[in-house]
């Protein structure tokens, strides 16, 4: 069974290239010199370097000015295993791109695919595992079904306000319809196509901030879905077991959160490093949203941004939780009533 391809590198200012042979396990790498390009090999490598996870070779190469990182761009971050019976393996670049590679190394892209859809029992990636078609979730939320060339051969079409869904071939005619609730339709486990699933929409914010500095300020605790409070219990306050420190006085907003458990994720090793990125991105969003309607901040600080609002602070911030193997992040918007 071919589970593993070859990419040859070449070193910035020498006659030199090295070769990155991938397993389609997606977790390690080998190092040799061997042949150009990406190419499957019929048996093992002759390999005796110790193998390093790819989130440690990106380090590598980040730390060392050994290769161009332009090289690098098209690497996989992740490859399923080969599926036997379409002998194709789905690949993720390191932009976080999908794609279907072949075993002759050609590379099928659909731009209108954003991410594999995920087996909710096992957190497996569906794929090609009991069918020649692979489902993927798209840009327009629906999800597509592609075969081994990336071709859409079908859609499931979900009209959530008409809580109705239709399967479409790939002419656009309906072949099926069924009422929303009949279907189970899976959820985005992993926000793995970049897209952060905020509780409102973009154009929402303004009037959700308003709203949210002429509530009435009562009594709070931070959520952490590791250790409690879940999210959406901030307000549901437990005196007998909170600590009275940890009880403030003003209004909280939780913006957008994740929460993974080590099971979800650990099939996943580039998740934990793209999530927190991700998140990164969507706070400098919403603080320079807040700064186009506040002016500039207060107190600034990496993950936290202040703003004197009256007599309050808003406080804007970015909060990561992490134990035994699960992590989270959200970003949260809070006041304090200073009187």
């Amino acid at each position: 069974m071919r589970n593993f391809y070859t990419v040859e590198i070449p070193r910035k200012d020498l006659n030199v290239k090295d070769t990155f042979v991938f397993h389609l396990d997606g977790n390690f790498v080998h190092t040799e010199t061997k042949s150009f390009d990406i190419r499957y090999e019929e048996e093992k490598p002759n390999n005796t370097a110790k193998p390093i996870s790819i989130m440690e070779l990106n380090e590598f190469v980040k730390n060392n000015n050994i290769y161009d990182s332009k090289s690098f761009e098209n690497l996989f971050s992740f490859a399923t295993g080969v599926y036997q019976e379409v002998d194709v393996s789905i690949v993720r670049n390191k932009s976080g791109k999908w794609s279907i590679l072949h075993n002759d190394g050609t590379i099928f892209n659909n731009e209108s695919l954003v991410e594999p859809v995920i087996n909710s029992e096992n957190y497996e990636i569906v794929g090609f595992s009991d069918s020649s078609l692979a489902p993927f979730y798209t840009k327009e939320g629906n999800i597509a079904f592609v075969n081994r060339n990336s071709e859409t051969v079908a859609t499931l079409s979900i009209d959530r306000e008409e809580e109705r869904a239709k399967l479409l071939d790939k002419n656009q005619a309906i072949l099926k319809e069924w009422d929303f609730r009949q279907i189970d339709i899976p959820e985005e486990l992993f926000f793995f196509g970049g897209n952060l699933c905020r509780l409102f929409e973009e154009e929402d914010f303004d009037s959700l901030l308003q709203e949210f500095l002429e509530e009435e300020s009562s009594e709070f605790v931070f959520p952490s879905e590791i250790f409690g409070p879940s999210i959406g219990d901030e307000f549901n306050i437990d005196y007998e077991k909170v600590r009275k420190n940890d009880i403030h006085y003003g209004n909280i907003y939780i913006l957008g959160y994740a929460y993974y458990t080590k099971s979800e994720w650990d099939k996943y090793n580039f998740l934990v490093k793209f999530v927190g990125e991700l998140f990164k991105k969507e706070y400098n969003f919403f603080k320079n949203k807040l700064i186009k309607i506040l002016g500039n901040t207060s107190m600034n600080y990496e993950d936290r941004s202040i703003w004197k609002v009256g007599e309050n602070l808003l406080i804007l911030d970015l909060f990561s939780d992490h134990s035994g193997g699960d992590f989270g992040y959200q970003i949260r918007l809070y006041t304090y009533d200073e009187n």
